[in-house]
């Protein structure tokens, strides 16, 4: 707050900070070099000279950059296909026949003709 006695005019503005830590404002990009759990920052603009980005009042260091950070270009995850379990022929499950609904119409059908 102390930098608030030498700024006579001033116009505070929320910006979005980014994933990778910046901030867009007048056409520029600012990275912000500390870490925070920010989701929206304010970027207070003095009209005779510094601009300060805050968050919940607090001060955080920015420097402008020229072009956006790159992005790390991650490997796709490989995933293995599982197989599919088939029981052994004197497994339990082999036991029981399940019925087929199709089975009987078509027992029926041939028996009225």
């Amino acid at each position: 707050m102390f930098l608030d006695f030498f700024c006579n005019v001033e116009v505070k503005t929320e910006r979005t900070l980014r994933n990778d830590f910046t901030v867009a404002h007048n056409h520029k990009l600012y990275q912000i070099e500390e870490a925070t759990k920010a989701s929206k920052v304010i970027v207070q603009d003095c009209m005779d000279g510094p601009m300060r980005v805050t968050y919940q009042g607090r001060a955080l260091r920015f420097k402008e950059i020229t072009e956006r950070p790159t992005r790390e270009n991650k490997q796709p995850v490989i995933t293995k296909r599982r197989k599919i379990y088939t029981p052994p022929v004197d497994h339990p499950w082999r036991r029981f026949k399940i019925k087929n609904p199709h089975d009987d119409r078509e027992r029926f059908l041939e028996s009225q003709i």
